[in-house]
Parts: C-alpha cells; structure tokens; sequence
C-alpha cells in the first residue's frame, strides 16, 4: 500500500520567501561587515600616514628653527665685529694727523726719552737707533725723527686695520644683508683710498701746494667715510631690531 504525505504548497511557497530574505539579510550583514572592516583598515592607514607626516613635519620645523636660531645668531656675531673693525679703522685713519705724541717731549734727556718710547711698545731695535747716539745737541733732530718714525707707523697700522675690516667684510659675506654689503664695500673703499692719500703725505716728499690740495681731499672722504659709518650702524640695527624677524610679506 503506498502513502503518500501531502505537501503543504501553501506553506512551501510562504517559506521561500523566507529564505530568499534570511539569505539577502545575511549576505547584507557580511557585506556590511566587510565594508566596515576594510574601512577601519584603511581608516587606521591614513591615522598612520598622517601621523608619519606630522612627526616629519614637525622635524622639518624644529630643524629649520635649528637653523635659523644659529643663523641669526651667527649674523649677530658677524654684524658686532664688522662694525667694530670699521671703527677702529676709522679712529686709525682719521686719527693720525692728531696723533697723541707727549707735548713734553722736546724737554726729555736720554733716559726719559727711551722709557717713553718703551711705552709705546716700540721695537727694542728702533728704540736703540735714536737713543744710541743721545746727547744734548741733536736732541731735537732725533725727536724729529721719532715724530716722524710713530707717524709712519700709524699709517702702517691704519692701513691694516683698513685691510682687516675689508676681508672680513668680503668673507662674511654669507651672512651680510644686500644693503649692508654694499655700504661696507664703499666704506672699505673711501677708507682704503684715504690711507693712500696719508701714506703719500707721510712717506713723499710733496709741495705745499700739493700737500693742501691733497689735503683738501681727503677733508671730502673724512665727510664721506662719517656717512657711511652712521649708515651702516642704521642699516645693522634696523635689521638686528625685531623688524628683522618680521615677515616682509
């Protein structure tokens, strides 16, 4: 005898539906979940980019900080010393013709005249030479000729200073300013060309007329190398002031 068990269509056909959407919910679940796992994925890589760009970054900007400190501390040191070597060779230049010789001088004997000149740090080999032969009578011929001798060595010394401050100017030129490479290129120039004109008048023997009129012209350099100092200290502070740090922009 065959038994055959009645199939509930109703009930087969109401539970397809029901699987299509247990299985469409599922695949939405895992697709969801698979959508949020690759998300956070690459959510956590750009974290990590980001975070690699800003360690970057803010080594980039400690170091060029770095820089800029040693930089600007660096022109500082430069600026002070180059200003400095203009001066002294300025009060070299210009203070020859008043150089400070002991007005008592023509009244020393022998002795004094030789500690005088040890005062001076003169070279005990030159001290010799015009004290070697002292007396009474050629006295003032001798002080004559030590004027004469500490005039030339001013001039000398002048003419160095005026050299230093020249080279210095020219191998620090890295941290000078356009402004105050230029003025210093000038100044370097009237003062070098001013102790030409005093090692013609100290070391030639020249007309009067030739004397004065080469006088005359470096009264015009004296005026010129005055602006130039006072331009250059203006040029120095401006940018050493805190308008130096400003953004030009």
């Amino acid at each position: 005898m065959n038994f055959q068990i009645p199939i509930d269509w109703g009930s087969y056909f109401i539970s397809i539906p029901l699987i299509v959407l247990t299985v469409w919910t599922g695949i939405k679940f895992f697709s969801k979940s698979y959508v949020n796992q690759q998300f956070n994925k690459l959510l956590e890589t750009h974290k990590h980019e980001l975070q690699m760009l800003m360690e970057n970054n803010k080594f980039d900007l400690q170091r060029k900080m770095l820089d800029f400190n040693l930089f600007t501390t660096k022109k500082h040191e430069v600026y002070t010393n180059l200003y400095n070597l203009f001066l002294v060779a300025e009060g070299r230049a210009r203070g020859i013709r008043g150089i400070g010789v002991d007005p008592f001088i023509r009244k020393y004997g022998r002795s004094e005249i030789e500690e005088y000149l040890k005062s001076l740090n003169m070279p005990s080999a030159d001290i010799q030479s015009f004290v070697g032969n002292w007396t009474p009578e050629n006295a003032p011929q001798i002080v004559d000729h030590i004027v004469d001798y500490l005039q030339k060595l001013e001039v000398r010394k002048a003419i160095e200073c005026q050299q230093e401050a020249k080279n210095f100017s020219i191998y620090s030129g890295l941290y000078l300013s356009d402004n105050v490479a230029v003025i210093s290129k000038e100044l370097s120039k009237n003062l070098g060309s001013f102790c030409n004109d005093l090692n013609i008048i100290y070391n030639f023997n020249l007309l009067k007329s030739d004397r004065d009129s080469l006088a005359e012209e470096m009264r015009d350099k004296e005026k010129k190398i005055e602006e130039l100092i006072a331009s250059l200290k203006y040029e120095m502070q401006e940018e050493l002031s805190i308008g130096y740090y400003k953004n030009p922009g």
